[in-house]
């Protein structure tokens, strides 16, 4: 096998101002790929942005802003960060191009940090409130899945250091020795064809157009968000954060100890979950969920859903009822409660464990079961809600 070990060119500019540096690091580099090169990308408390291109070349492009931190403080940040990349053939002349990333010190798009006797004082972050289960369409939960968070110098309140006050709307103006900032951009471009794995720990990564690429990717603490993933062969593995997704089509998902999952269409896909919280915008078609001891709001099906299956076991499942929709829906369970506008149905719980039909809705008949959610509930709750 030829192996080919590439070295990144580290651009350092600095500038003084007594004993503060500001200083600005560039990573960049570019690989000839073609339809037979795969990408491996790995990045641990770095934050990476990717993106799709024509062209026939990986190109990643990663700078750092540093502001208010000493050269001695840049230089043991700097130290911290490994960058290494190698290409490697095999004799079916399949190349592999193997990109390691990883930071002692946390690389995000931005951070802040307070030296000193220094604190922060936030008057109100409460923000707007909204109706608790409320209905949205496909558009509200993608226009969600766009807002950026809330970022601090939009909150009211200040930065005390010392005898200093310092409002938080100039933390970014500041040029208190007291109030650090790191600024970073790492982006990556791949050709659409290309199939890459990847993984990550402790970082936010984000999908910033429409991947139809074949993707097998393993996040552990972080954010994952992404515009559209499309293609069958996915396979995403997730524990420990949040998920924002605008459409999935194809694939397998799994997901553990999602805080804040938002999905905004679900198409063709398997989802596995456990311990997770999920708003689902709409099930498109041919989707399938397993559970265990999750929360699921789900506000739209479309009209020619094909198959709907849930298989869970200490879940929570509310889901809007369109009544003049045509579809068949069987709910089994035991030790089961259905709440439907008020009325409920309880399935008690029994010692050989088998499930009774808990309710059905539209008429039997082949036109109506053309469309076919199958629910199967052990020890859950499901509650139907009406968009009234």
């Amino acid at each position: 096998m030829n192996k080919t070990i590439y070295n990144f060119l580290v651009l350092l500019f600095i500038s003084s101002f007594g004993l503060i540096a500001q200083t600005q690091k560039k990573y960049q580099k570019s690989f000839s790929v073609d339809e037979k090169t795969k990408l491996s990308f790995d990045t641990q408390n770095i934050d990476v942005t990717f993106k799709t291109w024509d062209k026939d070349e990986v190109k990643i492009d990663f700078v750092v802003n540093f502001k208010n931190y000493s050269q001695d403080e840049i230089e043991e940040i700097y130290k911290g960060i490994k960058i290494s990349t190698d290409m490697q053939s095999n004799m079916n002349g399949e190349n592999f191009l193997y990109i390691r990333n990883a930071s002692a010190t946390s690389i995000g798009h931005l951070s802040y940090r307070l030296r000193g006797n220094s604190h922060l004082v936030i008057k109100d972050i409460g923000g707007k409130s909204e109706k608790e289960n409320q209905y949205k369409t496909v558009a509200a939960i993608n226009n969600e899945i766009s807002q950026k968070n809330l970022a601090i110098q939009e909150m009211s309140g200040h930065i005390v250091s010392g005898k200093d006050k310092i409002p938080l709307k100039d933390i970014d103006k500041t040029t208190h020795k007291n109030v650090q900032t790191i600024r970073s951009s790492y982006e990556v471009y791949v050709p659409k064809y290309m199939m890459f794995r990847f993984s990550s720990t402790n970082a936010n990564v984000y999908f910033k157009s429409t991947f139809t690429n074949q993707i097998e990717a393993a996040f552990n603490e972080g954010t994952l968000e992404a515009f559209e993933l499309i293609n069958d062969k996915n396979n995403f593995t997730f524990m420990n954060g949040s998920v924002k997704i605008k459409k999935i089509v194809g694939g397998q998902y799994a997901f553990r100890n999602v805080t804040n999952g938002l999905i905004g269409q679900l198409e063709n896909v398997f989802l596995l979950t456990e311990f997770s919280k999920f708003s689902i915008g709409e099930i498109t078609k041919n989707t399938e969920f397993k559970d265990f001891k999750s929360n699921f709001l789900i506000h739209n099906l479309a009209d020619n859903f094909k198959s709907i299956q849930m298989n869970c076991e200490y879940s929570d499942i509310k889901m809007y009822i369109d009544k003049s929709q045509q579809y068949y829906m069987e709910a089994v369970g035991n030790n089961a409660v259905l709440n439907d506008d008020g009325t409920k149905i309880i399935m008690q719980p029994n010692k050989d464990g088998q499930k009774f039909k808990m309710f059905t809705r539209g008429k039997n008949n082949p036109e109506t079961r053309k469309n076919m959610f199958k629910l199967d509930l052990i020890h859950g709750f499901v509650t139907l809600l009406y968009n009234k």
